[in-house]
């Protein structure tokens, strides 16, 4: 059966995850996420058509944000997840497949949702190790505050703030109760919120999305969380309880 098509976004900006096999580490130390960062870089550089406007290393899984053609894009994940998985196993004396399937891509329909995704993906340390994400070295937080530039656009990303303070976005939320990444200045509508839902959840209908395995489930609930949808937009939507989508 061949694999559905990804959803393209009408502004190019793609919101790209890679996760490790079975939730395995796919960074032992900090030479393997220089490393990674590396040779992001080095692709970014090379594609000529492609900008990451957010990045954030976790345990087992990647974030990014990117702005640039969904062809282009495939080209230079395929190189990236290759060549480190090639590097991964050769330094830590291990076989086979390092990431879990191929590279999820979400696609961004617009700059609030681009805002709601920057902060999502800033707030990962936060959420899952209880770090703030100024304190945490590992993402583009810094990088866009005012460090120096190494892979993120940073002017492009700050132009997108305008008068929205960067810092005080990141600790402020819109007083949804699951604390999800929406921007302060208005969160996702519901018509709008139902358009992303169904653009993610294809070829599943909405309605089918509670019925799913548990994993392609819970993988699709991640997706409407990070694509800005609140636990209660995600509830109504889905019909799924919403102890289990805040546990997601």
């Amino acid at each position: 059966m061949p694999r559905p098509a990804r959803a393209e976004s009408p502004v190019n900006l793609y919101h790209v995850t890679m996760r490790g096999i079975g939730r395995q580490l796919i960074f032992e130390d900090d030479a393997d996420r220089k490393s990674f960062l590396a040779r992001l870089k080095n692709v970014l550089d090379a594609s000529g058509s492609i900008d990451c406007l957010a990045w954030c290393l976790m345990v087992n899984h990647v974030h990014l944000l990117f702005e640039g053609p969904l062809q282009g894009l495939s080209i230079l994940m395929r190189t990236l997840g290759a060549g480190y998985a090639a590097y991964f196993n050769a330094r830590h004396d291990r076989v086979g497949h390092l990431f879990q399937g191929r590279f999820g891509s979400e696609p961004v329909m617009d700059e609030r949702q681009l805002l709601a995704t920057v902060r999502y993906i800033h707030l990962n340390p936060t959420k899952a190790y209880g770090i703030p994400a100024a304190a945490y070295s590992w993402s583009s937080y810094q990088e866009l505050l005012g460090g120096k530039s190494f892979l993120a656009n940073r002017d492009r990303v700050i132009s997108l703030f305008g008068d929205v303070d960067f810092a005080s976005f990141h600790e402020s939320y819109a007083g949804d109760e699951d604390g999800a990444a929406v921007p302060s200045r208005g969160r996702i509508g519901d018509d709008e919120a139902l358009r992303i839902a169904i653009s993610i959840a294809t070829p599943h209908s909405l309605s089918d999305v509670k019925a799913l395995p548990k994993k392609e489930r819970n993988e699709l609930l991640r997706r409407f969380r990070s694509a800005g949808l609140t636990i209660k937009q995600i509830e109504r939507l889905t019909s799924i309880g919403r102890g289990i989508i805040a546990r997601v």
